[in-house]
């Protein structure tokens, strides 16, 4: 019962925390859902979307804010340009283990803030490997 109390009392300054500080319910961060690296603000207009790359690696080359254009290719081999210059907004760390993290999956999760309207089109081919060119 204490236990439960004293995830409520946290629960409760978290979220007075969050509104003291400008952010509304639905973007607070718990524990569950932090990674090492916060995703900066959008802009607006800007969505969200996160799609795997192959190679784990990819992300220890980039930064958060870095410029990106996001290529597949054809079951005939040709490639794709699925979004260009698009900005990286979350990262996971090497440390992580939260929802970025490589656990259960190969490859890595990289969150990127596009316009609506590639938001559509990219979360469309999530299911496939994805390469980046870093600009």
């Amino acid at each position: 019962m204490l236990a439960l109390f004293v995830a409520v009392v946290a629960g409760l300054s978290a979220v007075a925390s969050a509104v003291a500080s400008g952010n509304s319910a639905q973007t607070l961060e718990t524990p569950e859902t932090q990674c090492a690296v916060p995703p900066t603000e959008r802009q607006a207009g800007e969505m969200l979307v996160p799609f795997r790359v192959y190679d784990a690696g990819i992300a220890l080359l980039l930064h958060v804010g870095d410029r990106l254009t996001i290529v597949t290719s054809t079951p005939e081999g040709e490639a794709v340009t699925i979004a260009e210059h698009v900005r990286v907004a979350q990262l996971p760390s090497q440390a992580d283990d939260g929802v970025l993290s490589n656990s259960g999956s190969s490859g890595t999760l990289i969150v990127v803030a596009v316009p609506q309207s590639t938001a559509v089109q990219l979360a469309a081919v999530s299911d496939r490997w994805l390469g980046v060119i870093i600009e």
